[in-house]
């Protein structure tokens, strides 16, 4: 379990302790999370220098509490990669195209790095996306809104909120999705903001393939797109059991056993590797509780 989800539990303990008037001992015997002492040393922060508060006794206070949460691990091979594109993407603004198989952590890695960093938009595209949707939900994510106006005036609005902005950065992923008269709208704006912007384009294997589909039939569009991501597509890699390992342990997975378990059988997804977290995790409430 990460330091930040820990923060973010003793912020709900605290919440807890002080809308229901509970004591130190009324919380241990509650959440039979651990004694008096250990609740004392969560909410003062003790833990934090010591450390030695064992996630076993985090996990049972966070089912207690309601909290849940999943850790994206930052040391991952596949997170590193994402990570670094999007700071040079933003320190030289430029474009970049990350391709990956489903489940290898992609979406997550961006999401994590549009909520921890400062003028960083993330739009999660969808095949029912017309332009018009496409800019709405870009300005929303600057803080604007626009409901009503047309589709000239909303690429203005954007172009000025970007350009008003320090080193913004803005992510399309599943970019794939979008139909080929919305995706031409990233030319348009990353030609008005060249030199100002950053632009991450993601997907699946399919959008390399749309793009390569359309330079051979000699689209003017796709040539552009391709040119502007570096004439290159940055893929990511399979899950190593270091990965895999690194994941289990920042969600709650102390047991050896269990971790091995869930190297041996999650496939390479990490949707089945955060399905089999759970399920061990609830296992071990039900032991708990038994």
């Amino acid at each position: 379990m990460t330091e930040s989800q820990k923060n973010e539990i003793v912020a709900l303990l605290k919440v807890r302790k002080e809308d229901q008037g509970l004591s130190l001992s009324q919380i241990s015997k509650m959440s039979k999370a651990g004694s008096e002492a250990t609740i004392s040393d969560m909410i003062n922060g003790k833990w934090v220098d010591k450390n030695h508060i064992h996630d076993r006794v985090w996990n049972k206070m966070a089912a207690w509490l309601g909290y849940k949460s999943w850790a994206v691990v930052t040391g991952t091979v596949n997170t590193k990669m994402v990570m670094a594109l999007c700071q040079l993407a933003r320190k030289s603004p430029q474009a970049f195209g990350i391709i990956s198989e489903p489940g290898l952590g992609k979406s997550e890695s961006l999401k994590s790095y549009a909520v921890t960093n400062k003028n960083v938009v993330y739009l999660e595209c969808a095949v029912y996306w017309t332009k018009k949707t496409f800019l709405q939900e870009l300005l929303r994510g600057l803080g604007e809104s626009e409901e009503n106006a047309g589709i000239p005036e909303m690429v203005q609005s954007v172009i000025e909120c970007l350009k008003r902005q320090e080193r913004p950065l803005i992510i399309i992923d599943e970019c794939d999705k979008l139909k080929d008269g919305v995706i031409d709208m990233f030319n348009a704006l990353y030609n008005a903001t060249l030199n100002h912007a950053g632009w991450i384009l993601s997907g699946a294997p399919f959008l390399e393939k749309r793009i390569e589909k359309g330079r051979r039939l000699n689209k003017q569009s796709y040539k552009e797109i391709f040119s502007r991501i570096g004439r290159e597509y940055h893929r990511l890699r399979d899950l190593t059991p270091k990965d895999i390992r690194l994941i289990a342990e920042a969600n709650g997975i102390a047991d050896a056993e269990n971790v091995q378990y869930i190297i041996n059988n999650c496939h390479n997804d990490l949707r089945r590797l955060k399905n089999l977290v759970e399920k061990f995790k609830a296992i071990e409430e039900h032991e708990d509780a038994a």
